[in-house]
């Protein structure tokens, strides 16, 4: 099967290392890396799960797909805690492991780009930092040699605007009414004329979902210091931008203001959401389990449930959450704790139960219950 899988993935594309051994497996960890990594459960004893935690440890950004013939739920719920991407039945068809593969490594992809972009603000971040307190030093002197001669203060003035207009990030001073200075940068992203934006409100170029807010943020600035904001600007022309902002008080031509430089992080915004979408997809396959599982809170109350559940209490999968379980017991099993919920994590607790579905039929259920974490119970049900 090693083999046959091997030659799939590599018709499809891509390069494929096969360990026939955990051994094997260890040393092909310990001198490469890679973007997906399939490991059956059942190597030798549990060292199926052993090469998953130890993939985690090495390659936390890298999916590990398990796969087994023999599923059960303290395997399933163990993958979980040790991380696993996905969890496959065999037999595996070629379509499903292509399938599969692809995913994951999109999934893995998305991954390293969001710490790519993170680590990118982080140095924005110390850019913009060190920037604001250049140019609050620079604006301090100015205001100290107007004072002195006006000549002087012109000369500094356009060596100041010279150096901003070529920056990469965005750099604007305002005060509360109105626009007072812009770059380059600055009008590429509003897509505003200079003429345009000075004089008028800041505000106006923000997305009007983040006004409110952003009013109130500049409106104590004066108080606060230095502050990063993240927020969004609507261009002239409609599109919609995420800006990362460093703002600071200054003073600009002998009045207060707000210096603020700004770096585009759109692109972070985006795969920080196509992340998201990437996780629900993986809670899709939950919810089209052909058992019931449901999440139950350390309170024995129903966070969420599968629409398994659903078909088997015939109570639509939505009104689930906050229920009591005890709600569907035969009245003689009321005297009994329908679920263990002082289960620690990894421990499990199965229980047969006579219980009614909301036509009024009695039926026999067997629930499974696993310690999650501290707040958190997984349970599975069969009809």
């Amino acid at each position: 099967i090693r083999e046959t899988w091997k030659i799939f993935l590599e018709n499809d594309g891509h390069s494929v290392v096969a360990a026939a051994d955990y051994q094997n497996a260890v040393k092909a960890l310990e001198s490469g890396s890679y973007s997906v990594i399939i490991t059956d459960v059942v190597l030798k004893a549990d060292q199926g799960m052993t090469l998953l935690g130890k993939a985690k440890k090495r390659f936390p950004l890298t999916p590990v797909v398990l796969v087994t013939g023999q599923p059960d739920l303290d395997t399933l719920s163990q993958a979980w805690r040790l991380g696993a991407y996905d969890f496959k039945l065999k037999p595996l068809t070629k379509d499903n492991l292509l399938a599969t593969v692809r995913r994951a490594k999109e999934h893995n992809r998305l991954l390293l780009k969001k710490q790519e972009l993170e680590q990118d603000n982080e140095r924005y971040r110390l850019k913009l930092e060190e920037l604001v307190e250049e140019r609050t030093r620079e604006l301090t002197l100015e205001i100290v040699e107007r004072k002195r001669t006006k000549a002087a203060l012109a000369e500094s003035e356009e060596r100041y605007r010279s150096l901003v207009d070529n920056v990469t990030e965005a750099v604007i001073v305002l005060t509360m009414s109105s626009i007072l200075y812009c770059n380059r940068r600055a009008i590429e992203l509003a897509e505003y004329s200079v003429e345009e934006q000075l004089g008028m409100s800041a505000i106006q170029v923000v997305h009007p979902d983040d006004r409110e807010w952003m009013r109130d943020a500049l409106a104590v600035m004066p108080q606060s210091g230095l502050r990063e904001l993240e927020f969004r600007i609507l261009s002239k022309s409609g599109k919609t931008y995420w800006l990362l902002g460093a703002l600071a008080p200054v003073f600009w031509k002998g009045e207060k203001a707000i210096l603020a430089c700004c770096v585009n992080i759109t692109a972070r915004m985006d795969t920080e959401q196509a992340l998201r979408d990437s996780t629900a997809k993986y809670r899709s396959l939950v919810d089209s389990s052909s058992e019931g599982i449901a999440l139950v809170g350390r309170d024995g109350l129903i966070k969420e449930a599968n629409a398994r559940i659903s078909e088997i209490l015939g109570i639509p999968q939505e009104e689930f959450t906050g229920l009591d379980p005890a709600t569907f017991l035969h009245r003689d099993e009321l005297k009994r704790k329908p679920l263990r919920v002082d289960l620690k994590a990894g421990q499990r607790a199965r229980l047969h139960r006579r219980a009614f579905n909301r036509k009024g039929d009695l039926l026999h259920v067997e629930i499974t219950a696993t310690g999650l974490d501290q707040d958190h119970l997984l349970v599975m049900v069969r009809d």
